[in-house]
């Protein structure tokens, strides 16, 4: 779009500017609203992660590098699956090995 505003005469750079303005403003504006909105959904989803986490951090408040653990079922809305990267996550253990109960 650069090039375009070099080509505009110095009688039209007014309107240019302003158009340019527009424009800018439009992005920003879509941008941020895009963003808050994505905030809040990740927000609402993450309140299931770090609440199951937290439960489980709370039976298992330390742990050694490489520990196997076994950890409750998790709540319909929190797939299975999820459950090692989490607490892998959450303790900081790449190397722990987690069984979920009832798998």
């Amino acid at each position: 779009m650069w090039w375009a505003r070099e080509k505009i005469d110095g009688r039209r750079q007014g309107t240019a500017r302003l158009v340019w303005f527009v424009i800018t403003a439009a992005l920003i504006v879509r941008c941020g609203a895009f963003a808050a909105r994505n905030a809040r959904v990740w927000g609402d989803a993450q309140v299931v992660y770090s609440t199951y986490a937290n439960r489980v951090r709370e039976t298992y408040p330390s742990l050694t590098r490489g520990t196997v653990i076994t950890v409750p079922a998790p709540p319909p809305e929190l797939p299975a699956h999820h459950i090692p990267a989490l607490l892998r996550w959450t303790y900081d253990d790449p190397t722990l090995r987690v069984t979920v109960a009832g798998e």
